[in-house]
């Protein structure tokens, strides 16, 4: 790579790129520096197989990169990204963001990551519609309960067959199906979790083969294969793309990153503008709530000439004022003084709730194949969702791949620095 340029790869997604773009030139206005960005966005599987697959992070591609918390502990185990307290001056350095914004990219005393972006999974919704008389009348008519943000997935599954088609383009909810290993495996994990249903057992087993899972699967099948439920470019859709129709006003509700509500919101001109609502996923009785907790961290590469610069980049990027500005430009600023502030606040004001949302966060497993049994879910949802195949065989082919995987795993535990 040349020692004139700093490479920084993102994941594709409009605010990020700007906001990147936008910082580095104030970045180098400040200090002076002479290197030239090349920033490179990249959708996930594409971002994930540059920096870790193909070694991007480990043979000195990218200097720095936004690496999603799903990926993290395969950067660590693979020796990929530098721990940041050796660069930062020490664990002060991290006070400014909550626990749960902390633990993916922990790894024995150190952090391999700094908060980027932010936004647990939860409800979003059309408050104007819920809360639209004639509505409310017509799904007591139908229904015979009262129309509110659905608690349980019964009656998630009402609400989105009530609004189905009630205004012209308006879909009750839509699912981001797309197979990129990344949506449909968080759906995976809500539909289990929010059942009670545990598929690591405490000896790190993975057990697929359980009578709630296979419910949640069914359920899953049921609302994906339901044209009068669900908008038609389901299975098309990734979280982003779920975002957009969001936006746009073709969904009732949805359940995707709480990021989407802030970008909707942002949309001064949008038809949804003024009118969202977030609340936490729908979960059967007698199971707590639960907010799958993906983010994105700044992440250095170990094979970068450019180290130094990196953590001071970040160091730049991550003041109050300027997770501030990432919020107001589209993504989710990680610092809780951000969650808390009055600006923000006004202009969206349902972002408060992220604070509470973050007491019900939850992080995927925390084992360095993570990737690969990721990879199984996806492939049991996408055979969920397209086809009529036993939900038991689905199961048991998932169980025997797991299985597999676990066989041949293995665990790298990258050498400390020295002090």
């Amino acid at each position: 790579m040349r020692a004139d340029q700093f490479h920084i790869a993102i994941r594709k997604f409009a605010p990020f790129e700007r906001f990147i773009e936008q910082l580095w030139q104030e970045y180098a206005h400040s200090t002076g520096s002479a290197l030239e960005l090349v920033a490179v966005p990249m959708d996930l599987p594409e971002l994930h197989s540059s920096l870790i697959k193909e070694n991007g992070l480990k043979n000195g591609q990218w200097d720095l990169a936004l690496i999603s918390s799903d990926w993290i502990k395969e950067a660590i185990v693979k020796g990929s990204v530098l721990p940041v307290e050796p660069l930062s001056g020490g664990p002060e350095f991290f006070n400014p963001w909550p626990a749960s914004l902390l633990r993916a990219q922990k790894h024995g005393q150190y952090h391999y990551g700094v908060p980027f972006h932010d936004g647990p999974e939860c409800l979003i919704y059309r408050k104007d519609l819920f809360e639209d008389p004639n509505h409310q009348e017509g799904f007591f008519l139908q229904f015979g309960y009262v129309l509110e943000a659905p608690k349980n997935w019964e009656s998630f599954y009402d609400v989105a067959r009530y609004f189905q088609g009630k205004e012209k383009d308006l879909s009750g909810t839509a699912l981001a199906g797309y197979p990129d290993g990344h949506n449909a495996v968080y759906d995976f994990c809500i539909h289990c979790w929010s059942r009670g249903a545990e598929f690591t057992k405490p000896d790190g087993r993975i057990d697929f083969m359980q009578q709630a899972i296979e419910q949640a699967l069914s359920y899953y099948r049921k609302l994906s294969q339901d044209r009068a439920a669900i908008h038609k470019g389901s299975m098309q859709m990734d979280s982003v793309q779920l975002g957009m129709a969001f936006s746009k006003g073709e969904l009732a509700m949805m359940i995707n990153w709480f990021g989407f509500a802030t970008y909707a919101g942002q949309l001064s001109e949008g038809p949804v503008a003024g009118k969202i609502a977030v609340a936490p996923i729908p979960h059967q009785p007698g199971t707590d709530p639960v907010a799958p907790n993906s983010y994105w961290v700044y992440g250095i590469g170990s094979g970068s000439m450019h180290a130094a610069i990196a953590m001071d980049f970040i160091r730049f990027a991550t003041t109050h004022d300027r997770d501030v500005q990432l919020t107001s430009q589209g993504g989710i600023g990680c610092r809780i003084s951000t969650w808390r502030d009055e600006q923000i606040n006004r202009q969206l004001p349902f972002f408060h709730q992220l604070e509470t949302i973050h007491q019900y966060a939850r992080e995927l497993p925390d084992f360095g194949y993570w990737p690969a049994i990721a990879q199984i879910i996806d492939e049991m949802m996408v055979l969920t969702a397209t086809t009529s195949h036993a939900i038991t065989g689905i199961l048991s082919l998932g169980q025997q791949k797991a299985d597999k995987v676990q066989a041949g795993a293995f665990m790298y535990n990258p050498p400390q620095p020295s002090k």
